[in-house]
Formats: C-alpha cells, structure tokens, sequence
C-alpha cells in the first residue's frame, strides 16, 4: 500500500536531513507535494551539503516531470508560476518543460542576467505562442553583442 503523503514539514526535513533513504524517498515522491515546497526546494538546491542539493534539485525534476505539459494539470499552473519566481539555471529549464504565457515575463527577466540568460532564452524557445516570441525580440535591443 501507498504511504501517506508527506505534510510540507515532512517533506522539506527529509530533503534536508541526513537519513539519505528518507531523502530519496522524499525526493522521489515529490511529485505528491504542491508548489508551495518550490521556493525552499530552490534555497536548498544550493546548499553545501550535496547530498542535500542533489535530492532538492531532483525533487523539483520530480515535481515538473509529474505535471508534465497537460495544462489542465490542477498543479501545472502554480508550480510553473513558483518556478519562475524564483529564477535559477535549473527552475529555468524546468519551465522550458511547463512554462506558459503566465511565465513569460518573469523568465525574459533574467535575459538580462549574464548568468541565466542562456537558460532564459532556452525557456522562452520552448513555450509555444507570439508572447514568449515577442519577449525575445523585445529584448534583442538591450542585449549584449556577446549575446546577439
């Protein structure tokens, strides 16, 4: 039988504590968890445990892959906007995956950061439609020659 779900508490603890089959059991079910878990998954995919990175980074994987690109995924829309309110090379990616028009102007943000714009436009390649299109071109003007 399927264990219960994780409380957030749970959930986040394993992630960073030190029994590492609780880590991965978390990490691996992430994907039952809602995205109010994504803004400490970001803090915590920095920290200087790897340990402790590696399953924060994964649970976020986990969290993406488990909406997959089905937009009427009741959990697609707010994982997507916390992702992209908290840009890193890797919520950027993920959003590649999931993101939509809603994230469009948080990701062209950080086109404007040396270090995200390439995940940035790698994000806005991917998400269908003329915003994410128009965003890019909007942007061409103030990007650097070493980015044009």
């Amino acid at each position: 039988s399927r264990e219960a779900k994780m409380t957030k508490a749970e959930f986040l603890a394993a992630i960073r504590g030190s029994d590492i089959e609780k880590r991965f059991a978390a990490w691996r079910g992430a994907g039952d968890m809602d995205a109010s878990v994504v803004a400490d998954l970001v803090d915590l995919s920095g920290n200087p445990d790897p340990g402790v990175a590696k399953a924060a980074g994964e649970a976020l994987t986990t969290m993406t892959h488990a909406v997959g690109k089905n937009p009427s995924d009741p959990k697609r829309a707010p994982l997507a906007k916390a992702l992209a309110a908290k840009p890193t090379a890797l919520t950027l990616r993920l959003l590649s995956n999931i993101g939509g028009d809603a994230e469009v102007p948080e990701i062209a943000k950080s086109l404007g950061s040396a270090a995200l714009r390439e995940e940035a436009i790698f994000a806005l390649e991917r998400i269908p439609g003329t915003l994410a299109e128009d965003a890019i071109v909007a942007a061409y003007a103030s990007a650097t020659d070493d980015f044009k």
